[in-house]
């Protein structure tokens, strides 16, 4: 495990041979399944996502300095699947059921009509 304490390590800790906060964005938007969003501010790493289509995000995760590159990788990945879960509760296709109280249709896995996919923006 790495300690981070700061921009410059955070970016050496990724492995990634980033050389900014923009490459780190563009990354973890590129190279999660529904584009996590991550920035900085010299005294933390922020982690969220806003979901396409709805009016949805999931929490804002706070990592402040110094902690370890596993915690970010892991908080990465809770985001990635927080943002996985809204978007199965929210892009049901017609056919997958009833739309909820927001006007979304959750995905239904045994959907015939889209085959558990639901609807692609």
């Amino acid at each position: 495990m790495s300690k981070v304490n700061n921009l410059k390590e955070f970016l050496e800790a990724r492995g990634l041979g980033e050389s900014d906060m923009n490459a780190v964005s563009k990354n973890s938007f590129r190279y999660t399944n529904y584009g996590v969003w991550v920035d900085e501010d010299g005294k933390k790493v922020r982690v969220g996502c806003i979901i396409e289509g709805v009016s949805a995000v999931t929490e804002t995760h706070e990592l402040k300095y110094p902690f370890e590159i596993d915690a970010f990788w892991k908080t990465l990945e809770e985001v990635d699947q927080e943002a996985e879960a809204i978007w199965d509760d929210t892009h049901g296709c017609p056919s997958c059921g009833e739309e909820n109280e927001d006007g979304n249709i959750a995905i239904n896995s045994e959907c015939k009509s889209c085959d558990g996919e639901g609807i692609i923006i």
